[in-house]
């Protein structure tokens, strides 16, 4: 009577890692050591990992390569090119709109004060200080082409740029609106 259950037991045990393997997502890109290492899952369930220094790519990577799509059992499905390094290398207006997101500052607080004290003004000054005050970009990952790293530059300025003015444009309206209802208050409550 045990044996039925200790058997159903140990299979358990074996496929539980099998499961949680497949529902990770692959490929996944993991750096470690100075390494930048690509895992995919082998057509029989296991984890393959491939690994070089980060920032070197080999000559036979750096030349697109062929895959072959399959469907099953039902065979192949066609074939399609990759090249290591576009798999490896975040895509720059991508990673640089998440850079202004996390490194972005807001003039919010700029546009209030700016509003609340000099009215629709204050907030057309603060917008034209924030459209023109100056960005420094954090620097472009080195292993992106040139223009690729003039295209992060760019993008991480005309996102900062925008989030800028439109958090002083925001911060002046909402300051005039204070404004502006403090002294309809303070004028009904002459009345």
């Amino acid at each position: 009577m045990l044996k039925p259950i200790a058997a159903a037991l140990a299979a358990a045990q074996i496929a539980a890692p099998a499961v949680a393997l497949a529902e990770q997502s692959y490929p996944r890109f993991v750096e470690r050591d100075g390494m930048v290492c690509v895992q995919m899952l082998g057509s029989d369930g296991d984890v393959q990992e491939h690994c070089r220094p980060d920032g070197e790519v080999p000559a036979e990577e750096a030349a697109p390569q062929r895959v072959r799509l399959t469907n099953g059992r039902r065979g192949p499905i066609g074939d399609l090119r990759l090249s290591a390094p576009t798999m490896i290398l975040p895509e720059p207006r991508r990673q640089a709109m998440h850079d202004a997101d996390l490194h972005g500052d807001s003039w919010f607080g700029t546009g209030f004060a700016s509003g609340l004290f000099l009215g629709l003004i204050g907030t057309a000054i603060s917008t034209a200080v924030a459209s023109g005050s100056s960005i420094d970009s954090p620097p472009p990952d080195r292993r992106w082409t040139a223009d690729d790293q003039w295209r992060y530059s760019e993008t991480y300025r005309n996102e900062v740029r925008s989030r800028r003015v439109g958090s002083a444009l925001a911060g002046g309206l909402l300051g005039t609106g204070v404004t502006v209802l403090a002294i309809v208050l303070i004028v009904n409550a002459g009345d």
